[in-house]
């Protein structure tokens, strides 16, 4: 080795090795693009490993007929993987900008070949013509009067691929189609000085840096794989359907949810509740290739999954039962452990069920609500529901009822059973819609919480009750004060227990008149904002409830910390009472409650059998349709 001769060559193998561990290490091995990739990398590789091997058998004459014969068969080998690494990166083009269904008939995936194989019959020819290259004896490597042959089939996939970014410029960001456009500049300068000073063996080198920049800019690892399963992610699957929907192409997404994640994670631990996840990606990736279906699989913490497939008419219910018994048998011991799975799976054809990214996401996020009954679900059959398209249209329907005045506030009792009277009062909203007719109170809480109008409805609810308190009407009601829900998003507010004392000065309403409840779930789920606000409301007088208690982890430092004045037990609860453990569970937290004299409210209570069980319980004060049917006759006022 003399002088530059193979620097270049030999500074390629370390980069080579470098991204063929930092792709397998970071996982990026899951996906068509990926696994093209990495193709892309051993081809590449191979090219610079051969190139090196046969200059160096032929660097000094007079070469033997053993290294004449090795060389020969090395710069085959040279030949085959040095056009391969751009025939591969044609294939990658496709994948990465989700235009892979342009060339998923076999026959166009074959003519982006035949330039390549148009090249394979030169090297097929060559022991006869000599037309490529030659190595002899003396004079060591020659090149054939027709290499340039290699050259041209080279230029044609390189001219394609230049068109093809140009012309699909808006599927990747600036920092992406610049890294895949160099591999063509950088190629184009390599090959022209190899041309000229062929022992340099710059064209590997500047490959080699090229496909590291693609490694870094456009195969992020941390936006295609979720940084704590080590699955493909949920910000890849959202890439993907912009793609999807940009270029216009038709899929099947099918969504897998398990509702109970967080609970299972906790129950099972994070190796073993990982290690499930894993299992159900490997066994849906096996089904998926026995069936030759075409699909991508990604993961959204903490427990979904999203599965694009290419299939259009493939039916997944027929999955279900086969892919749940694998699972069931590969993970066993979880099984065994007593550990319940909530799952639901629905399938979307997108764009016809769904037509935006936008709505897709907020879909996948929500539809296990409108899930009952069953595992499996055709979009269809949840969108067509009227809860789902209340929800769907829910900022339309509630702008129009406040501007036409159909928003209505109801005041339900919450009665005393002791002293058979209303103690306190609650405003229910509720909508009498021209389409949907009159929407209740659930319905219009979850909405507005999946479609992030809560705020809205709280401003104007809590201004009705307010303008209620103001006019009179608590005192003809004989309730002690009202209870109006606060949402988490309105609390937190910086300026909200302002807005609260311009209400009181404009309604000339006491503060003990006035009780905000927080859900337990919307306290648990924020930080300083909403715990300081409801200091201050507290300073002020107001009083403070904590409803819904008994969902998840019920945080009993809640109860002592913050000074409610009742605490409404989730109506889940009182639906458990039919069996014995419900009704332990339900008589503990209630005489928990009355022993640290923190009154409990029990919701649900529709008849008098359900009420006297209460009663003996230790439960003082409930709601339900028996009380405002008791009190419709003795009050009109609520």
């Amino acid at each position: 080795m003399s002088g530059n001769i193979l620097c270049f060559g030999i500074a390629s193998i370390p980069i080579y090795v470098i991204l063929i561990i930092a792709t397998i290490s970071r996982r990026l091995t899951k996906g068509r693009a990926n696994k093209l990739l990495i193709l892309m990398i051993c081809v590449a590789f191979g090219a610079a490993l051969t190139d090196i091997l046969g200059n160096l058998l032929t660097q000094r004459l007079p070469v033997s007929e053993v290294k004449v014969a090795l060389a020969t068969v090395i710069d085959y080998f040279y030949f085959l993987f040095r056009d391969g690494i751009i025939v591969v990166y044609t294939y990658y083009l496709f994948s990465v900008t989700r235009k892979w269904y342009k060339i998923n008939a076999f026959w166009k995936q074959l003519l982006i070949l035949v330039p390549y194989l148009v090249m394979v019959v030169f090297l097929i020819t060559n022991p006869k013509t000599h037309a490529i290259f030659n190595i002899t004896t003396e004079n060591g490597y020659e090149r054939g009067e027709l290499i340039i042959v290699l050259y041209i089939v080279a230029l044609i996939y390189m001219i394609f691929g230049v068109a093809f970014l140009i012309a699909n410029r808006e599927m990747l960001i600036l920092s992406e189609w610049i890294s895949l456009g160099m591999l063509y500049v950088l190629n184009a300068i390599g090959v022209l000085i190899q041309y000229l000073v062929p022992e340099l063996q710059i064209e590997c080198y500047f490959t080699s840096m090229t496909l590291l920049f693609v490694v870094l800019f456009v195969q992020k690892a941390e936006r295609q794989v979720d940084i704590i399963t080590g699955l493909p992610s949920f910000y890849a699957f959202i890439s993907e359907m912009g793609k999807i929907n940009t270029t216009g192409q038709k899929v099947q997404v099918i969504i897998a949810n398990i509702n109970n994640a967080d609970e299972l994670r906790r129950y099972l631990g994070d190796k073993a509740y990982f290690g499930y996840l894993h299992s159900i990606e490997r066994i849906i990736a096996a089904y998926a290739k026995k069936e030759k279906i075409t699909n991508e699989i990604y993961f959204e913490a903490p427990g979904a999954f999203y599965i694009i497939c290419e299939d259009l008419d493939y039916n997944p219910v027929q999955a279900i039962p086969e892919v749940r018994e694998t699972v069931r048998k590969k993970s066993g011991n979880i099984f065994e452990s007593g550990a319940r799975f909530d799952l639901k799976v629905v399938s979307i054809k997108f764009p016809e069920d769904i037509e935006t990214v936008y709505e897709l996401l907020h879909f996948g996020h929500n539809f296990s609500r409108f899930a009952h009954n069953k595992i499996y679900f055709h979009a269809k059959q949840i969108i067509e529901t009227r809860a789902y398209q209340i929800e769907d249209k829910f900022d339309e329907i509630l702008n129009k009822a406040i501007d036409n005045q159909k928003l209505k506030i109801g005041y339900e009792p919450i009665w005393s059973v002791q002293d058979e009277k209303i103690e306190y009062i609650e405003a229910v909203t509720s909508v009498e819609d021209d389409i949907y007719g009159e929407i209740d109170r659930v319905t219009l809480e979850e909405a507005s919480r999946a479609r992030g109008a809560g705020i809205i409805l709280d401003e104007y609810t809590i201004e009705q009750v307010f303008a209620y308190v103001g006019a009179g009407n608590l005192a003809n009601s004989g309730a002690l004060f009202v209870v109006v829900h606060l949402s988490s998003a309105l609390g937190m507010q910086k300026n909200f227990t302002e807005r609260i004392w311009n209400l009181r000065s404009q309604y000339q309403v006491h503060p003990e008149q006035i009780c905000f409840s927080i859900k337990e779930f919307g306290y648990d789920s924020v930080g300083e904002g909403l715990e300081d606000n409801i200091r201050k409301l507290s300073l002020q007088g107001y009083k403070l409830a904590l409803d819904d208690y008994g969902i998840g982890y019920s945080n009993i430092k809640h109860l002592i910390e913050v000074p409610f004045c009742h605490v409404r037990l989730d109506k889940r609860m009182v639906s458990e009472m039919s069996s014995e453990s419900g009704r332990a569970l339900l008589s503990g937290m209630i005489q928990m409650l009355n022993n640290i004299s923190l009154p409990a409210v029990v919701q649900g209570v529709d008849d008098w059998d359900t009420m006297e069980m209460l009663r003996g319980m230790g439960c003082n004060l409930m709601q339900g349709e028996y009380f405002k049917e008791k009190n419709s006759e003795e009050n009109p006022n609520c």
